[in-house]
């Protein structure tokens, strides 16, 4: 968060608050009558997984409860986020929130004191007294209701801490179901869940839930990922590499954007966007095949659990698109929120950003016939790749500088 004037009588933020200090420096400003008992996630932000087990006493009351859940399939950037908000907006389904994500060991206890509508006017408040108005990464407003992916709880809350759904953590993702649909008060039964880091497993989430259904959503390629980088490119000089939003989500997460920070320092911006581009074509090319064999195959068997459409098409008619869902899982629509929908949104022009228009070229150039990992779209695969360019012993010195180094010759 940038440092602010003060233009309202409230005291100016220093610059150099880290997001920690910061979102409680904004608490203690914006919204001095917030506490953190109030919001019970501050004070464990360092681990969310640490946070005390509160419904480890009511876990048996989730026995018997039946669910089904349902899957927004797609890579990053394809349209899922809309779709995911659309659907829960529109449908009697149960979702994951923001709430549900950094409450999540003390749901049940939450749900069973009462006090759910409390502690979700408390988020929003901290939300507000941050100065979170969206996601930053969309236009998606940031509030406890916000939908958000189930990798988080996966990540904080597995012993593998992977934020994909496998068979390791698949116990935890059926508790987390089954919690849902209590706590929502979910007649249906239906759960509808949303995760890019899942696609390309589909096949292995069709085994572990027979009664599991696809909704699978495709976007021009170059788009998705233009779309990917470019909110790379602006976010991190905008946060200083730290998005408030992710950190109250989960804050190990927020290293993430740190390192891509270092790597600006360390070898240029220019660099660090073009190596991530690389990484990421790589690897959402390989995500897309698998994800295409694993449909065909679930299609082979049982045709009727998966439902495609393409981000095109969601844009131009996202009410008659949201409908045809409705009716391919069985559900009755809100008729109000359904019209909600309704108009023609034309689609964004995609404008390609120049990393992944290099990089798209350099991979169609290379065609080695090497299948790319999905471990490629990390940090540190990143790190690995950039540090063959960095002249020795120059790295420490360009921190100091804070400039960056010079690259050998290739």
């Amino acid at each position: 968060m940038a440092a602010r004037n003060d233009t309202k009588g409230k005291a100016a933020r220093p610059a150099s608050a880290q997001v920690v200090d910061g979102c409680e420096w904004a608490l203690q400003h914006n919204a001095p009558s917030l506490s953190k008992q109030q919001l019970p996630f501050l004070m464990h932000q360092g681990n969310p997984g640490c946070m005390p087990d509160e419904d480890a006493s009511l876990l048996p009351q989730l026995k018997g409860i039946h669910f089904q859940p349902v899957f927004i399939s797609g890579v990053h950037r394809s349209g899922t986020s809309f779709l995911y908000k659309a659907l829960s907006d529109v449908l009697p389904v149960a979702y994951l929130r923001m709430f549900d994500i950094v409450n999540y060991n003390r749901l049940l206890a939450a749900y069973k004191a009462g006090t759910i509508a409390e502690e979700a006017a408390a988020i929003d408040a901290y939300l507000a007294a941050v100065g979170l108005k969206s996601r930053l990464i969309d236009s998606v407003e940031a509030s406890h209701a916000a939908a958000e992916e189930h990798g988080f709880v996966l990540m904080a809350h597995s012993r593998r801490g992977t934020n994909y759904l496998c068979t390791a953590n698949s116990q935890l993702f059926s508790e987390m179901c089954a919690k849902l649909v209590v706590v929502q008060a979910c007649p249906s039964g239906v759960v509808l869940m949303k995760n890019p880091f899942d696609h390309g497993r589909e096949a292995e989430i069709a085994r572990l839930y027979p009664n599991a259904k696809f909704i699978h959503i495709q976007r021009d390629l170059a788009a998705c990922l233009s779309s990917f980088i470019s909110i790379m490119d602006v976010m991190w000089p905008q946060v200083g590499g730290i998005d408030p939003w992710i950190y109250s989500l989960l804050s190990g997460c927020q290293y993430i954007f740190a390192v891509f920070i270092l790597l600006d320092l360390i070898v240029g911006h220019q660099r660090t966007m073009y190596q991530v581009a690389r990484n990421l074509v790589a690897t959402t090319l390989a995500i897309k095949a698998s994800a295409a064999r694993a449909f065909t195959e679930i299609r082979a068997r049982e045709p009727h659990r998966v439902h495609d459409l393409t981000y095109e098409q969601l844009m131009v008619d996202p009410e008659g698109e949201v409908g045809r869902i409705a009716a391919f899982l069985g559900l009755e629509p809100n008729a109000t929120e359904l019209a909600r929908l309704g108009g023609r949104v034309a689609p964004r022009a995609s404008r390609l950003h120049p990393s992944i228009t290099e990089a798209m070229e350099a991979h169609a150039a290379a065609d080695t016939g090497r299948v790319a990992d999905r471990s490629e779209l990390s940090a540190w695969t990143t790190i690995k790749s950039l540090v063959p360019v960095m002249a020795p012993g120059d790295a420490l010195r360009a921190v100091k500088r804070q400039q960056p180094v010079r690259l050998q010759d290739a």
